[in-house]
């Protein structure tokens, strides 16, 4: 049986979703609107209803599940988790980073290349994930200059590929301290083609198959409480 299933992510200014047929993305679409994400259910209808089929001839939802901008990311995830509800249809959280990381490398295929992927996490921090050659992958979320001092005094003799949506935001302090950088402007955000591409793997090998999402952050959100008057 053909296994459908449709791939979303959200995380920050559109909304990209895609239609799959097992490994095969049908169709991808983008809503470029900030207020995107809270159409979801109707796009998602939408795009299902062009091809003939409905959330019943899927067999899974995947997601990005961050890390991205705060409100959208959990605006997206709750719709998504309701429609898995509704639907009985089980879901696949995809880390958004990783996608990122799939599509680059997609792009630029030399594995003798050293990347750092770089999220707006806003007030000048960075979600990033850092993957050197031969070393272990690290990711999380940082100042940018405290990011760019460690790289450049962790990492002397090596040049790095930057992509993501917080390249071009700070391009001018990421040449300052690593003038042998490549920023690359082309790649903002994961596609849903590429959360779905991983997740389909997570659904041949059952794994991370659940029935809710949780954001993946990254950074600590600090909240303040105000005391009322005396």
């Amino acid at each position: 049986m053909t296994k459908f299933f449709i791939s979303i992510q959200g995380g920050y200014q559109g909304l990209y979703i895609a239609l799959f047929r097992e490994k095969i993305c049908i169709q991808e679409v983008f809503k470029n609107d900030k207020r995107a994400s809270s159409e979801l259910v109707p796009y998602v209808q939408e795009l299902l209803q062009e091809h003939n089929l409905s959330l019943n001839d899927c067999a899974f939802i995947a997601v990005d599940r961050g890390p991205g901008a705060f409100t959208s990311l959990r605006v997206v995830l709750a719709t998504v988790n309701g429609i898995g509800l509704a639907a009985s249809k089980p879901l696949i959280g995809v880390n958004g980073l990783q996608a990122l990381s799939d599509q680059v490398k997609a792009s630029i295929a030399d594995e003798s290349k050293n990347f750092v992927l770089l999220l707006n996490a806003y007030n000048d921090d960075v979600y990033y994930a850092l993957e050197t050659v031969g070393n272990d992958r690290e990711e999380g979320c940082e100042k940018i200059q405290d990011l760019l001092a460690r790289l450049k005094a962790g990492y002397p003799e090596l040049s790095f590929v930057f992509a993501g949506n917080a390249v071009q935001l700070h391009a001018e302090k990421i040449k300052e301290a690593l003038p042998r950088a490549q920023l690359l402007d082309e790649f903002q955000v994961a596609t849903a083609e590429f959360v779905g591409l991983r997740a389909y793997q997570d659904w041949l090998e059952q794994k991370n198959i659940t029935t809710k999402v949780e954001p993946l952050y990254l950074k600590t959100q600090y909240f303040s409480l105000k005391k009322p008057p005396l």
